[in-house]
Protein backbone atom coordinates (compact mmCIF):
# COMPACT_ATOMS: atom_id res chain seq x y z
CA UNK A 1 0.00 0.00 0.00
CA UNK A 2 2.22 2.77 -1.28
CA UNK A 3 -0.37 5.01 -2.93
CA UNK A 4 0.77 4.52 -6.52
CA UNK A 5 -2.13 4.80 -8.98
CA UNK A 6 -2.37 4.03 -12.67
CA UNK A 7 -5.52 5.49 -14.19
CA UNK A 8 -7.34 3.98 -17.16
CA UNK A 9 -5.71 6.64 -19.37
CA UNK A 10 -2.28 5.29 -18.25
CA UNK A 11 -1.45 8.43 -16.22
CA UNK A 12 0.43 7.64 -13.02
CA UNK A 13 0.15 9.47 -9.71
CA UNK A 14 0.90 8.89 -6.06
CA UNK A 15 -2.05 9.58 -3.77
CA UNK A 16 -0.67 8.28 -0.45
CA UNK A 17 -1.23 11.68 1.19
CA UNK A 18 -4.86 12.01 0.05
CA UNK A 19 -7.42 11.64 2.84
CA UNK A 20 -9.72 9.38 0.80
CA UNK A 21 -6.83 6.98 0.09
CA UNK A 22 -5.62 6.95 3.70
CA UNK A 23 -9.11 6.17 5.02
CA UNK A 24 -9.74 3.41 2.45
CA UNK A 25 -6.33 1.83 3.15
CA UNK A 26 -7.50 1.50 6.79
CA UNK A 27 -10.68 -0.34 5.80
CA UNK A 28 -13.17 2.49 5.28
CA UNK A 29 -15.44 3.06 2.30
CA UNK A 30 -15.02 6.67 1.23
CA UNK A 31 -16.91 9.19 -0.88
CA UNK A 32 -15.06 12.52 -0.92
CA UNK A 33 -16.52 15.99 -1.18
CA UNK A 34 -16.28 17.46 -4.67
CA UNK A 35 -12.92 19.22 -5.03
CA UNK A 36 -10.38 20.35 -7.58
CA UNK A 37 -7.92 17.55 -8.24
CA UNK A 38 -4.68 19.23 -9.30
CA UNK A 39 -3.14 15.98 -10.57
CA UNK A 40 -6.09 15.21 -12.83
CA UNK A 41 -6.75 18.91 -13.55
CA UNK A 42 -10.45 18.28 -12.89
CA UNK A 43 -13.22 18.91 -10.38
CA UNK A 44 -13.92 15.44 -8.97
CA UNK A 45 -15.63 13.29 -6.37
CA UNK A 46 -13.37 10.39 -5.34
CA UNK A 47 -14.77 6.99 -4.37
CA UNK A 48 -12.37 4.63 -2.59
CA UNK A 49 -12.81 1.14 -1.15
CA UNK A 50 -10.30 -1.29 0.35
CA UNK A 51 -9.37 -4.46 -1.54
CA UNK A 52 -8.97 -7.49 0.72
CA UNK A 53 -6.69 -10.47 0.06
CA UNK A 54 -7.11 -14.12 1.04
CA UNK A 55 -6.20 -13.51 4.68
CA UNK A 56 -8.70 -10.65 5.06
CA UNK A 57 -5.86 -8.15 5.05
CA UNK A 58 -6.00 -5.04 2.88
CA UNK A 59 -3.84 -5.47 -0.21
CA UNK A 60 -4.91 -2.40 -2.17
CA UNK A 61 -7.45 0.34 -2.71
CA UNK A 62 -9.87 0.65 -5.63
CA UNK A 63 -10.43 4.26 -6.68
CA UNK A 64 -13.11 5.66 -8.97
CA UNK A 65 -13.62 9.31 -9.85
CA UNK A 66 -16.73 11.12 -11.04
CA UNK A 67 -17.34 14.64 -12.20
CA UNK A 68 -17.62 16.84 -9.11
CA UNK A 69 -20.77 18.47 -10.46
CA UNK A 70 -22.65 15.15 -10.58
CA UNK A 71 -24.45 15.83 -7.27
CA UNK A 72 -25.43 19.31 -8.45
CA UNK A 73 -26.90 17.87 -11.63
CA UNK A 74 -28.89 15.31 -9.63
CA UNK A 75 -30.41 17.92 -7.31
CA UNK A 76 -31.20 20.23 -10.24
CA UNK A 77 -34.32 18.14 -10.78
CA UNK A 78 -35.47 18.46 -7.16
CA UNK A 79 -37.92 21.31 -6.70
CA UNK A 80 -40.48 22.36 -4.14
CA UNK A 81 -43.40 24.54 -5.13
CA UNK A 82 -42.71 27.23 -7.72
CA UNK A 83 -39.24 28.32 -6.67
CA UNK A 84 -37.91 25.84 -4.09
CA UNK A 85 -34.52 24.28 -4.81
CA UNK A 86 -32.31 21.69 -3.15
CA UNK A 87 -28.74 22.00 -1.93
CA UNK A 88 -26.25 19.80 -0.09
CA UNK A 89 -23.66 20.96 2.43
CA UNK A 90 -20.92 18.91 4.07
CA UNK A 91 -20.19 18.53 7.79
CA UNK A 92 -18.35 21.88 7.84
CA UNK A 93 -21.19 23.71 6.08
CA UNK A 94 -19.45 23.97 2.71
CA UNK A 95 -21.76 23.78 -0.29
CA UNK A 96 -21.07 20.54 -2.19
CA UNK A 97 -24.16 20.51 -4.45
CA UNK A 98 -26.24 23.46 -5.63
CA UNK A 99 -28.15 24.65 -8.68
CA UNK A 100 -25.59 27.47 -8.84
CA UNK A 101 -22.48 25.40 -9.61
CA UNK A 102 -20.22 28.39 -8.96
CA UNK A 103 -21.01 28.07 -5.24
CA UNK A 104 -19.73 24.48 -5.37
CA UNK A 105 -16.61 25.33 -7.37
CA UNK A 106 -15.76 28.13 -4.92
CA UNK A 107 -16.44 25.94 -1.84
CA UNK A 108 -18.95 28.50 -0.57
CA UNK A 109 -19.61 28.28 3.16
CA UNK A 110 -22.43 30.42 4.59
CA UNK A 111 -21.25 29.86 8.17
CA UNK A 112 -17.75 31.19 7.45
CA UNK A 113 -19.03 33.99 5.22
CA UNK A 114 -21.50 35.11 7.90
CA UNK A 115 -18.53 36.20 10.02
CA UNK A 116 -17.93 39.01 7.51
CA UNK A 117 -21.47 39.48 6.18
CA UNK A 118 -23.98 39.84 9.01
CA UNK A 119 -26.83 39.56 6.49
CA UNK A 120 -26.05 35.83 6.34
CA UNK A 121 -26.44 35.19 10.10
CA UNK A 122 -29.99 33.76 9.84
CA UNK A 123 -28.99 31.37 7.06
CA UNK A 124 -25.79 30.44 8.92
CA UNK A 125 -27.88 29.50 11.97
CA UNK A 126 -30.00 27.20 9.79
CA UNK A 127 -26.87 25.65 8.26
CA UNK A 128 -25.46 24.98 11.74
CA UNK A 129 -28.66 23.11 12.60
CA UNK A 130 -28.32 21.14 9.38
CA UNK A 131 -24.76 20.00 10.12
CA UNK A 132 -25.85 19.04 13.64
CA UNK A 133 -28.21 16.51 12.04
CA UNK A 134 -31.41 18.28 13.02
CA UNK A 135 -34.69 18.07 11.11
CA UNK A 136 -36.64 21.27 10.80
CA UNK A 137 -37.28 24.48 8.94
CA UNK A 138 -36.25 28.09 9.18
CA UNK A 139 -36.78 31.52 7.75
CA UNK A 140 -34.08 33.88 6.53
CA UNK A 141 -33.73 36.98 4.39
CA UNK A 142 -31.67 36.83 1.22
CA UNK A 143 -31.14 39.94 -0.91
CA UNK A 144 -34.05 41.61 0.86
CA UNK A 145 -36.47 38.76 0.20
CA UNK A 146 -37.95 36.42 2.83
CA UNK A 147 -37.00 32.79 2.18
CA UNK A 148 -37.97 29.55 3.88
CA UNK A 149 -35.91 26.40 4.13
CA UNK A 150 -36.68 22.86 5.24
CA UNK A 151 -33.83 20.51 6.08
CA UNK A 152 -33.06 16.96 7.12
CA UNK A 153 -29.91 14.82 7.29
Amino acid sequence: LNGNVIYTNDKKFNIKDMEYYQKASKGNIVVSDPATDKDANSFLIHYAVPIYGDKKSIIGVLIANRNGMELSRIINDITYGKSGKALIINKEGTTIAHTNEELVMNCYNVIKNSEKDTGLKQLATINKRMINGEIGSGEYTYKGEAKYMGYAP
